[in-house]
């Protein structure tokens, strides 16, 4: 499990812990207050990083379209793609 809190990390901070190898069995990722924009958020739906994943928390406002990238994700798990659809509809 990871925690990323209150860190403004952005997208470039996402995009490289997403291309991270040492995330590869990543369960559980929680990340609050990290400035994740648009960016970001396509990252981690690339990511084959989160493909075990049983929750991706992400505590930013997303935007439309990062939302509609994770709920299109061909990586992350279904469950949590449905989740995210939820929100976009």
């Amino acid at each position: 499990d990871v925690t990323i809190a209150q860190n403004p990390i952005g997208d470039g901070g996402v995009i490289a812990r997403a291309d991270s190898p040492h995330l590869r069995h990543l369960n559980v990722l929680s990340a609050w207050r990290i400035d994740i924009g648009d960016e970001g958020a396509a990252a981690l739906a690339r990511s084959s990083n989160f493909r075990r994943a049983s929750h991706v928390f992400l505590s930013d406002e997303l935007s439309p379209e990062a939302l509609r990238a994770l709920a299109d994700s061909d990586t992350l798990p279904m469950n949590l793609r449905e989740a995210w659809r939820e929100k976009v509809e």
